[in-house]
């Protein structure tokens, strides 16, 4: 049985201007990166010989503050977890849609040890073949 719970958040107005503020900073950084992304893609899309590496989330992080921040003062008003948490779907998204993974070997390899020592780690020093 699936149980829930339902929380009102009851705030004063400078929590909810907060809060606001917060999720404008969001909103624009998503926005950003997202309208940055569709150009790479369009450009990626019609000059194939000229491609333009996508941008991991990271990428986009780094770019935000250094390109948006020093253009949007209200950027410093909040926390610097909002922006960071908009951009986030691009972590995942960069490392498993975009950029599949390969896939692992059905084999595993074979480990060649000629000595018992050399596979297990143990060094015999000393010790001849009755005493082991």
């Amino acid at each position: 049985m699936l149980v829930g719970f339902k929380t009102e958040l009851k705030l004063n107005n400078k929590q909810r201007t907060q809060l606001a503020k917060h999720a404008g900073v969001a909103r624009h950084a998503w926005n950003w990166g997202l309208g940055l992304t569709k150009q790479i893609l369009l450009h990626n899309r019609d000059n194939p010989e000229d491609k333009i590496k996508f941008p991991t989330g990271i990428d986009l992080h780094k770019w935000l503050v250094a390109l948006v921040k020093p253009i949007c003062p209200w950027y410093y008003q909040v926390s610097k977890c909002a922006p960071q948490y908009a951009l986030s779907p691009w972590f995942w998204l960069t490392d498993g849609i975009l950029q599949p993974k390969p896939a692992p070997n059905a084999t595993p390899k074979k480990i060649q040890c000629h000595y018992l020592s050399e596979c297990s780690g143990v060094t015999t020093v000393g010790l001849s073949a009755t005493e082991i």
